[in-house]
């Protein structure tokens, strides 16, 4: 089911609603353990919808986990110039025990145009989770994922299309 959905995404993504594609290198601290990795990030904007997916995988001492996040918001404005949205993020893993969550996600997004891309949001779980990234226009992409105390940083090279 998860390679479907990657597959339409990827499908998707190839005509006029990709922004950018990119490769990530992450960190994300979790209670004082380390875990690092690559990320493949897919992120795209059509009219009034926005989408981001994210796939990584993590590593430490030997154990290892893939994570991803899938985001799918409506602008309430020009996309291009700057917009409020309101959203879903779902975020799910390989990691035994765990299941797929789903919370409300609400920012504001700058995709599409020329300059930098901006998004920022706060995801409404327990802890309110924090989202920030920024694609410059040289391709550079930094991010931030904070929970709790808990962050995830990432930073990597992406082509705008």
């Amino acid at each position: 089911m998860n390679k479907l959905l990657l597959i339409l995404i990827a499908g998707f993504s190839l005509g006029s609603y990709a922004n950018s594609y990119g490769v990530t290198y992450n960190s994300w601290d979790i209670e004082g353990t380390r875990l690092d990795g690559i990320g493949l990030t897919l992120s795209g904007a059509g009219e009034s919808i926005i989408y981001d997916l994210d796939v990584f995988k993590l590593s430490t001492s030997g154990v290892s986990a893939t994570l991803n996040t899938l985001s799918l918001g409506y602008a309430f404005g020009e996309v291009s110039e700057g917009s409020f949205y309101a959203g879903i993020l779902s975020a799910g893993s390989n990691i035994s025990g765990s299941s797929r969550e789903s919370d409300v996600e609400l920012g504001w997004v700058k995709r599409g145009a020329e300059g930098n891309q901006v998004k920022v949001g706060i995801v409404t779980d327990v802890d309110n989770t924090l989202l920030a990234e920024v694609q410059f226009d040289n391709g550079v992409e930094v991010g931030l994922i904070s929970n709790d105390g808990d962050t995830l940083f990432r930073v990597g090279y992406g082509w705008k299309f």
